[in-house]
């Protein structure tokens, strides 16, 4: 499986900081230790249960990270501002952006 971990590492700084996380609240949600998710944010590999359980918080699956998008896509803009609403918890928010990500594969065919 080949995984673009900067691409990763992007995502994850951009919806950490978009959400005004920093990384002890980052790995207090994801249950992956501040210096791994440090390392990940500057493009290191991660290990699968990491790498799952930041994927999982981000919303996003492994046909978004294994290729670099020339720019973001709707979709991601949307799961990243549905992380960044106050009103909504971190669970809320991954399962809204699962579900829109889900629909928009569909529909977009």
């Amino acid at each position: 499986m080949q995984i673009n971990y900067s691409r990763l590492g992007n995502l994850i700084k951009e919806s950490r900081e978009a959400q005004g996380l920093s990384m002890r609240d980052l790995a207090a949600i994801t249950g992956v230790s501040a210096s791994t998710l440090c390392r990940a944010e500057n493009g290191y590999t991660l290990e699968p249960d990491h790498l799952f359980a930041v994927m999982d918080w981000l919303g996003v699956d492994l046909d978004e990270i294994r290729k670099a998008p020339s720019k973001r896509s709707v979709v991601n803009t949307v799961g990243l501002m549905l992380h960044s609403d106050p009103s909504l918890n971190d669970e809320g928010a991954a399962v809204i952006s699962r579900t829109v990500r889900a629909m928009h594969k569909v529909l977009a065919q």
